[in-house]
């Protein structure tokens, strides 16, 4: 399946459904592991249940690893159109407070902008969050897997036909879940520096406002905060 080519809705939707399987794939195993300790599973079923739970974690891996390829490069086109957004307010900013553009036009604009801006700092959160969760569970179903193939009798962790250890395929394209780099958030912009003064409709004047959310000075007729988009 090619991820690079899905919207953000379809991209999002897939990494929040992998998190999910990965968590029930790991949920599997300590119950698997605590029945294993109870004695209330005989060792032909335990050895049957593992190796079906390592073919699952053998087969979700490159599935990770494409997805987080297109995901990283999501997000970098999408750090590349906060800028350009960024800068897009502020020149917005500057021409209604000296008056070339008219209020509705503004209000508009500036809108579809925060929302936008919005959009994509949700779009980051979620998938970092996601890809975090996806790392923690794969660390820890492969240390298990591996304590557990450690402990086994020789003749119940021979590994079975096409299974290296761990479960994991013997591929040029194989992974250990550790290697699974966790994406990075969306870059927020570092505050710009203090405005001294700030031209009104038609005159000059020094008054500014400070944001509340991230303490950059605004226009005194501005409604929203040119950095962080915030309403003040």
């Amino acid at each position: 399946m090619s991820y690079e080519f899905f919207s953000e809705e379809e991209l999002r939707h897939e990494v929040e459904l992998t998190e999910k399987q990965t968590q029930k794939l790991r949920q599997q195993l300590d119950r698997l592991l605590s029945l294993k300790a109870e004695g209330k599973v005989s060792d032909p079923i335990f050895r049957e249940v593992l190796d079906e739970i390592a073919n699952k974690y053998n087969a979700f891996v490159p599935k990770v690893n494409e997805m987080r390829k297109a995901v990283e490069a999501k997000l970098d086109r999408m750090r590349e159109e906060d800028k350009e957004l960024r800068h897009t307010m502020e020149n917005l900013e500057v021409r209604f407070t000296i008056g070339s553009i008219p209020e509705d036009q503004y209000k508009v604009n500036h809108a579809s902008y925060v929302m936008r801006l919005q959009n994509i700092e949700d779009f980051g959160k979620a998938l970092t969050s996601a890809f975090a969760s996806i790392n923690d569970n794969a660390n820890k179903l492969s240390s298990a897997l591996m304590q557990t193939r450690q402990t086994m009798p020789r003749e119940l962790s021979a590994e079975p036909s096409g299974i290296s250890s761990l479960g994991m395929v013997e591929s040029k394209e194989r992974i250990m879940p550790s290697s699974i780099p966790s994406v990075q958030p969306i870059q927020t912009r570092a505050p710009p520096e203090k405005v001294t003064s700030s031209p009104e409709k038609g005159t000059q004047t020094s008054k500014v406002k400070t944001c509340a959310r991230c303490g950059a000075e605004n226009p005194e007729s501005s409604l929203y905060c040119y950095n962080c988009g915030a309403k003040i």
